[in-house]
């Protein structure tokens, strides 16, 4: 199925767009992390085996008990605490180039994980996630019923090359303007709003550090005429700047 985009209008009336990601990557996706899981149980399965061999009846019937509440606490324990740690991808997510963020943009957090994860026995009925991906072809933004509890969408990951300052002054060169005789400097005012930004950032909510390092990097790609090609990761951008600078 094709994949449309997803657009937020944030607070501060700036436009985010994600493509959303389609049913075939997310069955990849999917496919990846059940092998995974597949291959995590039998591992287990085997290794139990071997000393259930002089298990009594009623010891057996623990073992199989255990087993089957091994397998369901797979299932769920698996998705809960990838998409929570990896910031809403697993291992076959990040393989499909996916990822699960919250309906407004935002990353999506482990209450959101542990909601849409609730859902998902449901989804998987009657088998290998039909009800899901019926509601996926049935819903215009393609979310199975655990993300419209959640809250949540999936899209697809940006890729996005980085931009080092030696690119950025290669393309300078290639321009022969004038700027590519300097070291990029900052005069005192733009270091100090670098260098402020480069302290706080990691303390900022997401939303409010992208749209920050936007505004400053759009202010500083102008300056040193940095051509759109250059102009990829806003972040990097800033603390190479800072780096350079602070020597």
């Amino acid at each position: 199925m094709q994949s449309f985009s997803h657009s937020v209008l944030t607070p501060e009336e700036v436009e985010l767009s994600f493509e959303r990601a389609g049913v075939g990557s997310r069955f990849i996706a999917m496919s990846v992390d059940m092998l995974i899981q597949a291959v995590v149980f039998f591992i287990l399965f085997f290794a139990s085996e071997g000393i259930s061999g002089g298990y009594s009846s009623p010891a057996l019937s623990w073992y199989t008990a255990f087993l089957i509440i091994s397998a369901a606490l797979l299932f769920y324990v698996y998705f809960f605490i990838f998409e929570g740690v990896m910031r809403g991808r697993t291992p076959g997510k990040a393989a499909a180039g996916i990822r699960v963020i919250k309906i407004n943009g935002q990353p999506v957090d482990f209450a959101g994980v542990l909601v849409r994860n609730l859902f998902r026995l449901l989804d998987f009925l009657p088998l290998f996630y039909g009800v899901g991906a019926v509601m996926c072809f049935i819903n215009r933004s393609e979310r199975r019923v655990g993300d419209v509890v959640a809250g949540t969408v999936v899209v697809r990951d940006r890729v996005r090359k980085r931009a080092r300052l030696a690119d950025i002054e290669r393309h300078a060169s290639d321009a022969q303007h004038p700027a590519a005789a300097c070291r990029y400097p900052l005069d005192a005012r733009e270091f100090e709003l670098v260098g402020g930004f480069c302290r706080r950032a990691m303390n900022l909510p997401p939303k409010e550090r992208y749209l920050l390092a936007r505004e400053i990097a759009g202010k500083l790609y102008d300056k040193f005429y940095i051509p759109p090609e250059g102009r990829w990761d806003d972040m990097r951008f800033i603390w190479e700047l800072y780096e350079m600078n602070k020597g």
